[in-house]
């Protein structure tokens, strides 16, 4: 068996996962990953001839969706059908993920979505929220970067990372109320994954072949920080504020923040959730009261970056200056602040 801390979880699971650094770690499991069956109590075609609690909005070319999920009545189980012919089932309580793959699918693939789509679903289960998301750690606390595939999540967060402010999770973060009441961000994988023209983006002319693939047919290169140190934060960061990025601009006055009103800070944050649609109603509801606390009470903000890469350490010069300006209200800052924090 070989073990991992993934956001806040322990994980034993009975094949080595590529691209992870096992931990010795002691004492009982949080999640289970079982590979090469499913749960015999899942009767797969029996699901499959009734309609799914959940169909992926995104399809192929063929208009076909990417991913569907059932419920099993009888047992409970969820069981995830994706179209390149990979299944994953689920428990009730979050406990156990089992996968089954042809051998057209590699178990590096398959690692790519544990770690992604179903370690999401089970965080939900277990009462977390999962945005779409990256983390840093700011000033003690955790600072997100929210967006869209493509808006520069993962960038930012390697960037800050290259200065000295350590990565806490890339792409999904973890969020949940600690006993003492607090809204944290687990630590989630130590590694940010990004394009080509991202990592010349941030480091110049390097070679992406330094770096190895998340998926064998993909394009995104893995850059590993376990082996970095003051690059990932292993321990929990109360979240302090969000930022809700644009795309690059070539506009003279970016990179610059802007307000986000009030009204629009709770549907920004269900627009950036992550695996949120497979919800039932009784989980939808638990984590829409959950993200209307944080619209209410943590700092969210737009974002907009630069597209001149010389202008990074402007970006997040100024992320930190607003992070540590404990005078701006929740409403967000006024024009007068923003020109200071410009300035």
């Amino acid at each position: 068996m070989f073990r991992y801390k993934l956001q806040g979880l322990l994980l034993e699971s009975d094949r080595a996962l590529p691209t992870l650094t096992a931990l010795g770690a002691a004492g009982k499991p949080d999640v289970e990953f079982r590979t090469g069956f499913l749960p015999g109590e899942l009767d797969v075609e029996g699901l499959r001839r009734g309609e799914p609690a959940y169909v992926s909005p995104f399809c192929d070319s063929n208009g076909q969706a990417l991913s569907r999920m059932w419920r099993c009545p009888t047992s409970g189980l969820y069981y995830f059908d994706f179209i390149e012919g990979f299944a994953f089932a689920v428990d009730s309580d979050g406990k156990t993920i089992w996968a089954y793959w042809p051998e057209t699918i590699t178990l590096q693939d398959i690692t790519a979505f544990l770690l992604g789509r179903m370690l999401a679903f089970v965080l939900h289960l277990r009462g977390y929220v999962c945005l779409h998301a990256s983390a840093v750690a700011v000033e003690g606390g955790a600072v997100l970067f929210a967006g869209f595939p493509g808006m520069g999540k993962s960038t930012t967060a390697a960037a800050f990372a290259e200065r000295g402010y350590p990565i806490l999770s890339d792409d999904v973060s973890a969020i949940r109320r600690e006993p003492n009441g607090t809204i944290a961000v687990m630590p989630g994988v130590p590694r940010v994954c990004l394009l080509p023209d991202s990592l010349e983006f941030l480091f110049g002319a390097v070679s992406s072949e330094r770096f190895p693939l998340l998926e064998p047919a993909g394009s995104k290169r893995l850059v590993r920080l376990d082996g970095s140190p003051g690059k990932f934060q292993t321990d929990p960061r109360p979240l302090e504020a969000i930022y809700l990025l644009e795309p690059r601009s070539d506009d003279a006055s970016a990179p610059r923040i802007e307000a986000v009103a009030g009204a629009d800070r709770l549907i920004r944050l269900l627009y950036n959730g992550f695996m949120n649609l497979a919800l039932d109603k009784e989980q939808a509801a638990r984590e829409f009261q959950m993200l209307g606390e944080i619209a209410r009470s943590i700092r969210i903000r737009q974002l907009v970056p630069s597209s001149d890469p010389r202008k990074l350490d402007r970006l997040c010069e100024l992320v930190v200056n607003d992070v540590r300006a404990s005078n701006v209200s929740i409403a967000g800052p006024s024009a007068e602040t923003l020109g200071c924090l410009e300035r």
